[in-house]
């Protein structure tokens, strides 16, 4: 086993290393005298990456709003996903091009759906938080094309 971190996360930038290598790597020793510089690299990587990806104590990062658009016949599912595995998005609304009741709001991870409650737009219950793995689709079942839309603001990156 390597007492290095930096030797098991090596070649890879702070963009590309995910919280599952990390803990992973972090699983390779063992909490003990023998292992004190591990556990600095540990909380030096670690620090490094939080500030890179995040702000303070888990806000949303103030200049990474954005609305996702997506036009989506009839009868077809638009996707709204982050495209990077450490990529977490905190919604901030929902819509469509008709009355707001048209899409069917959900929430999968790529085989099961959980639907968004209250997606009328009169009380969605947030917050809801979007990642690669956890994304959210909008059905379109009105007969016609609409555009659905998500606000969001990024909380991690």
């Amino acid at each position: 086993m390597s007492t290095d971190l930096f030797d098991l996360l090596t070649g890879k930038t702070l963009d590309e290393i995910t919280q599952t290598q990390f803990n992973s790597a972090l699983d390779a020793t063992y909490a003990d005298r023998d292992a004190i510089s591990f556990w600095q690299s540990a909380i030096v990587i670690g620090k490094a990456i939080e500030e890179a990806r995040t702000a303070a104590h888990g806000n949303p990062i103030p200049e990474t709003g954005f609305v996702a658009t997506a036009s989506i016949s009839d009868s077809a599912t638009g996707t709204f996903q982050p495209t990077s595995a450490n990529e977490v998005w905190l919604v901030q609304s929902l819509d469509d091009s008709a009355d707001g009741t048209a899409l069917g709001w959900v929430l999968t991870d790529g085989t099961t759906q959980s639907a968004v409650p209250n997606t009328d737009n009169k009380g969605i219950n947030f917050p809801l938080y979007v990642s690669k793995t956890l994304y959210l689709q909008a059905i379109n079942g009105s007969g016609g094309t609409l555009t659905g839309k998500v606000a969001y603001l990024k909380v991690a990156m």
